[in-house]
């Protein structure tokens, strides 16, 4: 059975945010990931983590603005400067709370824009991040978002992640597989699992009821047991 990580972003919220750490060692889990830790104390993060023998398995990167729609600056080119700015604080709170990956959120294309431009920025701030993290020992997740419910997402399909990866290079950028966003994008989950999983390190279930899609949902049991036969040794982040 794999490692679940609790999304204390999600989970658990009729509480305060730092007393999820508690109700979620309190369910039994023994890994934490969220989405923007910046609004806390490092050392209050670090405390709760500690006292309930967590640990934290993923942060994000800064998103820009959340009220605006911003969802990610890596591939905004008028926004080089506060992207890079966000990657220093993520891998400051990173070291830490001893979180040793982060979500690289890329951002949205307006529409209208030209694509290419968004692309070539991302690329470029994706490899000026991974020299950033090099010897770190943090990994660089790259995170697919479907356009349906996020228009005008730079990274909206596997496809375009895996390119990613093969234009920069790098050991410390992977793959981070969400199967709400596979789904909304008719991908066939068992598939890329299997033809992929080298390249992933994280892996997303959720709430998975997808009206209109596609295809079927894998039942969760063959699916864990999927992940059992491929050995995979990384975390399932839940959100419920």
């Amino acid at each position: 059975m794999p490692r679940f990580a609790a999304n204390i972003s999600r989970m658990f919220s009729d509480r305060p945010f730092l007393d999820r750490f508690d109700a979620a060692a309190e369910a039994g889990f023994w890994a934490v990931e969220s989405l923007f830790p910046y609004a806390w104390n490092i050392s209050d993060l670090r405390e709760r983590l500690e006292a309930n023998g967590l640990t934290q398995v993923l942060i994000n990167s800064p998103a820009g603005v959340w009220k605006h729609g911003e969802r990610g600056l890596a591939a905004l080119p008028d926004r080089r400067a506060e992207f890079r700015d966000g990657i220093h604080m993520a891998l400051d709170y990173a070291a830490e709370i001893g979180c040793n990956r982060i979500h690289l959120l890329a951002g949205r294309v307006p529409e209208g824009e030209s694509r290419e431009r968004y692309w070539w920025t991302y690329l470029d701030n994706l490899s000026w991040t991974a020299s950033q993290v090099q010897g770190t020992g943090v990994e660089i997740m790259l995170e697919p978002i479907n356009n349906r419910d996020v228009p005008g997402y730079l990274l909206s399909s596997t496809s375009y992640a895996l390119e990613a990866l093969e234009s920069v290079q790098s050991h410390c950028l992977y793959l981070q597989y969400d199967l709400y966003h596979a789904l909304r994008m008719a991908e066939q989950p068992e598939d890329v699992l299997r033809r992929h999983l080298k390249r992933i390190r994280h892996i997303h279930v959720a709430g998975m009821a997808v009206q209109g899609a596609a295809n079927e949902i894998p039942a969760f049991d063959r699916l864990f047991t999927l992940l059992d036969q491929l050995d995979y040794d990384g975390w399932v982040g839940r959100a419920a």
